[in-house]
């Protein structure tokens, strides 16, 4: 086991064992070794315990929490015990390319000693549809970040310098979602974020994630909504965003009449936009054809 390791790596599991191993040899097999893997197990009642101590990789370190209490606090329980200089997180059903941790480190050098984290370009199918999605730029802005717009922003493709800014920040266990965009956008508020512009990570999709994203997803938003809302009032075009965002997984979860009240708030800030007029229409409509004009233009992904 390595006793100064550059990178830890957080993986927070509950009951996949079945998919684990995939994603720790995604760790292992990284072009830049000098790591550790921190296996945290929420409270699995499946063989990962079993499966992870089978690897015998001394890079590896295994954490049980006695009681589930969900992956925010998995990756907060990793990040007080990680001995590496940075910080790099990884879901239990994705896959890392070799050569993440390799270009991120490189790109953080490119830009230090300003940059204190850094993403990366994901691939996913989702639908039955493969989508790639990239930054625009290599150097993300926190208005960006903060209107939703600057993307990805997935716990899995997140490195953060350890540093005294970014020490004390950790991700919010009250959130059942969008935690990962959360702890994403309080990093850009203490130090610059950079991305690599290619896809270096694969995301999964499981059935049950399918079946309950959307309402979770609302939740998650509401709560954010009102965490941020002073930040937001100081960024318009952030409002209009989340305001959007809230209407349209409102429609998602069949709640057409809130969805109406989210479109008009964000139209009453930037009246023009078509696209929130056209959903705004489609609130008025069957919800198969809802779920059809949502799918051709697919929800920011805020996990």
């Amino acid at each position: 086991m390595p006793a100064n390791p550059i990178v830890t790596v957080i993986i927070p599991t509950r009951n996949r064992a079945h998919l684990l191993r995939r994603a720790m040899e995604s760790v292992l097999t990284q072009t830049f070794g000098d790591l550790e893997l921190i296996i945290v197990d929420d409270a699995s009642d499946d063989a990962t315990e079993s499966m992870v101590k089978g690897i015998h990789d001394p890079r590896v370190r295994y954490i049980r929490c006695e009681s589930h209490r969900g992956a925010p606090a998995a990756r907060n329980t990793g990040i007080r015990a990680a001995r590496g200089q940075y910080l790099a997180f990884q879901d239990s059903d994705d896959e890392w390319l070799p050569l993440k941790l390799e270009r991120q480190l490189e790109v953080m050098n490119r830009h230090s000693p300003h940059a204190g984290a850094a993403t990366c370009g994901t691939v996913a199918i989702q639908h039955g549809v493969a989508g790639t999605s990239i930054a625009r730029r290599e150097r993300l802005s926190y208005a960006g970040l903060l209107s939703l717009s600057e993307r990805p922003w997935g716990g899995q493709t997140i490195l953060v310098k350890r540093t005294p800014a970014t020490e004390d920040v950790l991700f919010d266990e009250r959130l059942p979602s969008g935690q990962d965009w959360d702890y994403l956008v309080r990093l850009a508020q203490v130090t610059q974020v950079v991305s690599v512009r290619e896809p270096l990570v694969r995301i999964g999709f499981t059935a049950r994630e399918r079946i309950s994203a959307p309402r979770r997803k609302l939740e998650g938003t509401r709560l954010l909504r009102e965490k941020y809302d002073e930040e937001l009032r100081r960024h318009p075009q952030a409002l209009v965003a989340h305001e959007v965002r809230l209407g349209r997984l409102s429609l998602a979860c069949g709640d057409a009449a809130s969805a109406r009240r989210h479109f008009v708030k964000a139209l009453m800030i930037s009246p023009f936009q078509p696209r929130v007029l056209s959903l705004l229409g489609a609130s008025f409509i069957r919800r198969p054809l809802v779920r059809r004009i949502l799918r051709r233009s697919p929800l920011a992904d805020v996990s």
